[in-house]
């Protein structure tokens, strides 16, 4: 409890000193969800309920503001909530907010940047991932399979934030065109009990070879499997050691 306490009088402190340091205090009106966003952040509850905001804390609080909007306007057919985050500071130039879709259990990572010269924010986020992989997936599975029809499971991740334009309208063909540039973390199950693993080495490398003529750009893991795993096939979960007898990797990154 002791200990607790000195915490809270340390952070309070540290609070207390950047207001000292000139980082100004401003009066803001507040809705309910900033208050109880930024009170996740920042001590002393009860000077944020009024609306008395240092500098930093009202920069924060603009970006905030910014990101729900930028969610909204980026993905108008959803609906999210922003549950915590990280403000900027001199050594990392973008809020790092968490953020949730309503009724949602999965969280993404939406960054808030603010422009040096004209002091403007955007944003960047890889909640697309979560729209795009099962289209970016099917066109990955059907190339695949003409040339190694044993697949039975195509499954992408796409960790990294993107801009405005990674939106939800997102195609396949704007990345095999080249107009877009995106890089997946890419698994690719495949049935074979009697495959070598000199013959795998021969699928990597033609699995590769369609990655590249098709603009596929990313990391890929094939997994060879004896049966068909029906939890792998549709992307549950990762598999086991015990359940994949071979596994090759391949990349295909384009040089800058």
């Amino acid at each position: 409890m002791a200990i607790l306490a000195g915490l809270t009088v340390l952070l309070a402190a540290c609070d207390y000193y950047q207001a000292e340091e000139g980082s100004g205090m401003e009066q803001t009106e507040l809705c309910p969800d900033e208050v109880e966003f930024l009170s996740g952040i920042y001590v002393n509850e009860e000077r944020l309920k009024e609306g008395a905001l240092l500098s930093y804390q009202k920069d924060t609080l603009e970006r905030y503001r910014f990101g729900k909007n930028y969610l909204n306007q980026k993905y108008p057919d959803y609906e999210f909530e922003i549950l915590f985050g990280d403000p900027a500071t001199k050594f990392t130039p973008y809020a790092n907010f968490t953020f949730q879709e309503q009724d949602g259990e999965e969280t993404y990572s939406l960054y808030i940047y603010k422009e040096e010269e004209t002091d403007a924010y955007y944003g960047e986020d890889n909640f697309y991932g979560h729209i795009f992989a099962e289209t970016y997936d099917a066109c990955l599975r059907e190339t695949f399979r003409s040339v190694w029809p044993a697949i039975y499971g195509v499954h992408s991740s796409m960790p990294w934030v993107k801009g405005e334009e990674y939106g939800q309208d997102l195609q396949p063909e704007d990345i095999w065109n080249g107009r877009l540039r995106l890089s997946a973390l890419t698994d690719i199950y495949v049935c074979g009990s009697q495959i070598t693993d000199k013959e795998a080495e021969t699928m990597a490398e033609k699995l590769r070879e369609q990655a590249m003529e098709l603009g596929a750009e990313g990391s890929f893991k094939i997994y060879v499997t004896d049966v068909e795993i029906a939890d792998l096939a549709a992307g549950r979960r990762k598999p086991d050691k015990g359940e994949y007898r071979l596994k090759k990797t391949f990349q295909t990154y384009e040089e800058e």
